[in-house]
């Protein structure tokens, strides 16, 4: 299965209120360019959104399910944000962390990432960034 595909699947099995967002400050060095709204579709066709704050917090959302908070941090690595999403607000997805990577030029944004759990990706090899887009990496519209 897709790791993108794997990871929207994990969010829309259950939603259970209640925030588990740490209280830490994110690191968002230089990465100023990454602070807004921005909408995409998926491979199945779900719109997918991302509302990127300057203080580290992040809402995701998916289609019509209700959004998921959590926090990011990202780096510039040469052309590409390396971002980690963690934190999520949903008891099932405690200790995930999203690492991806962005390629942002100016209104667009590419976007793709693995879930990764206690440093591990899902067939237990250690958790790293992705390298490259695949041909199923969303593409993000920034939202006026």
């Amino acid at each position: 299965m897709n790791p993108l595909r794997f990871f929207l699947a994990l969010l829309l099995v259950s939603y259970t209120a209640g925030p588990v967002i740490a209280a830490e400050p994110a690191k968002v060095a230089n990465v100023t360019e990454l602070l807004a709204h921005w909408e995409g579709l998926a491979p199945d066709g779900s719109k997918v959104s991302y509302l990127f704050s300057a203080d580290g917090r992040v809402i995701w959302t998916i289609g019509a399910n209700k959004p998921v908070n959590g926090r990011y941090e990202a780096k510039k690595k040469a052309a590409l944000v390396e971002l980690d999403i963690f934190d999520f607000d949903l008891p099932h997805l405690a200790g995930f962390r999203f690492l991806g990577i962005a390629e942002i030029k100016g209104e667009k944004m590419k976007f793709f990432g693995i879930p990764s759990k206690g440093g591990k990706n899902r067939d237990g090899s250690p958790a790293t960034h992705p390298k490259e887009f695949p041909g199923d990496a969303i593409v993000f519209s920034k939202v006026p």
